[in-house]
């Protein structure tokens, strides 16, 4: 039987590895995890606008993804406010989640 860690890290394995995340162009996300960190896009795209636009979220709390996959913006806020997720330049993350994709805007709602 799977345990609950065992199964948020799987479900962080799902997100990040979706392609909306791969398909940003403007600017790079960085998200670091007890376990791994990923890039988005990966590194050596040339693809990407904007190179210098890059923000970095933390996840503390394994509870950052099911916040984030059950309320969108709001549960990514929520995480934010608990210590769940850290992020040192909000402003770039969501230039880069606005601008890079915007079907992320589309998946929170």
């Amino acid at each position: 039987m799977r345990t609950s860690a065992a199964i948020l890290h799987a479900l962080a394995l799902i997100l990040t590895d979706c392609s909306v995340l791969k398909n940003i162009t403007v600017g790079r996300l960085r998200i670091v995890t007890n376990k791994r960190t990923y890039e988005f896009p990966e590194l050596g795209t040339d693809a990407v606008q904007d190179d210098k636009l890059r923000a970095e979220l933390r996840v503390i709390n394994d509870a950052f993804w099911v916040r984030l996959c059950t309320m969108g913006e709001l549960g990514f806020a929520e995480a934010y406010m608990f210590g769940d997720v850290v992020c040192e330049d909000l402003i770039s993350m969501f230039l880069v989640s606005t601008l890079g994709s915007p079907l992320l805007l589309i998946l929170a709602n």
